[in-house]
């Protein structure tokens, strides 16, 4: 889906709709622009928001968890990527250490680094990665949304069946 469409949730809608889920997660995505759209989810699914980008409306309800990073971190939003954010969140819940590197790589994505190099060393130890490897990957998943955004999902899933091991 190319978000710079002015439908662009309108267009995912019938797929949320279809899908039979019962939560649907948001991350990285400003969808608290448009309040309606969440509302319509909320009429079949509950819904959880995690998101590192400005705050325009509290889209917080009973059937919606709406987190951003201005609620957890005193830190500037904008250097706390959604990944990482992700990551600390249910990292808290279950261990996800196994998954660091893919925070680490979503940091390179919103070119966070700079304020998360502890983490990065320490990703790079425990995944036996280099800062390279993890800037490759970034660029391997950029590259395929800008040039191929029609292949992204398979690709994708070929990055979720491969997530327990960045080397390959």
């Amino acid at each position: 889906i190319n978000y710079d469409e002015k439908d662009r949730y309108e267009r995912i809608f019938p797929l949320l709709e279809k899908s039979a889920s019962n939560v649907v997660f948001f991350v990285d995505i400003s969808i608290d622009t448009d309040p309606e759209f969440i509302r319509k989810i909320e009429k079949f699914a509950n819904i959880v928001i995690i998101d590192h980008h400005k705050i325009y409306n509290d889209l917080s309800s009973n059937k919606t968890i709406f987190i951003k990073a201005q609620f957890v971190s005193p830190l500037e939003p904008s250097k706390y990527a959604a990944s990482k954010l992700t990551y600390d969140l249910f990292n808290n819940v279950v261990d996800l250490e196994q998954l660091n590197w893919v925070a680490a790589v979503g940091l390179y994505g919103d070119y966070c680094v700079d304020h998360w190099q502890e983490f990065i060393k320490q990703t790079c130890r425990k995944q036996k990665l280099s800062k390279t490897q993890l800037e490759k990957l970034k660029q391997l998943i950029g590259s395929v949304e800008s040039i191929a955004m029609e292949e992204f999902h398979s690709l994708y899933e070929a990055f979720l069946s491969h997530v327990r091991n960045p080397k390959k």
